[in-house]
């Protein structure tokens, strides 16, 4: 920090130069803001912040200049093209802008047209009317496919005397294994 001081003949108060200026403007910022809970202080003393110290830049050498024709011809030619993509950009953007200003003059397009309501595509029968006639018809084809096999019964017959004849074999071989269970024995 400096010593150099300066009077303020405004309020006789001494205002320092000085390098650290962010830590000076938030302790006065912080003594500001308690003065508004305890105004016994006068606001005046806190307002001044001290001028920055000037500090003198040191002045950037000079670079030499570097004369090349060769590296002079490059940056002329990437400058040359840089420009060139550029323009072409340019027109290749004015084209389609007059061909989207074309397109909105040729557009004869009403807008309350966007905003009209569809009309719900609707099928001649009704669905629930047609699935009504599929299961009528999906019924009769059922009714005639059974009408049309019968009932075998000498076929079933065998079936039932078949697993009747099963099921008394269970039947026997569950008892006998009960009697050799209860008898202490251990089964086959």
């Amino acid at each position: 920090m400096s010593k150099t001081l300066k009077q303020d003949n405004r309020n006789k108060n001494y205002i320092k130069n000085t390098d650290d200026l962010n830590n000076i403007f938030f302790s006065k910022s912080f003594q500001l803001f308690l003065n508004e809970f305890d105004q016994s202080q006068d606001t005046n003393a806190i307002v001044n912040i001290p001028p920055m110290k000037n500090e003198i830049e040191p002045k950037a050498e000079a670079k030499t200049s570097f004369n090349s024709r060769i590296t002079e011809l490059r940056i002329k030619r990437n400058h040359d093209n840089t420009i060139a993509n550029h323009k072409e950009q340019a027109s290749t953007l004015e084209k389609h802008m007059k061909r989207l200003e074309e397109l909105s003059k040729n557009n004869q397009d009403n807008i309350d047209d966007a905003f009209k309501k569809e009309s719900a595509e609707r099928a001649e029968i009704p669905a629930y009317i047609r699935h009504e006639e599929e299961d009528l018809e999906k019924m009769k084809t059922r009714r005639s496919a059974q009408s049309r096999k019968g009932i075998d019964i000498a076929n079933t017959v065998k079936q039932f005397e078949k697993r009747l004849k099963e099921s008394q074999e269970n039947g026997e071989k569950r008892a006998k294994e009960r009697r050799m269970r209860l008898e202490g024995k251990k089964p086959k």
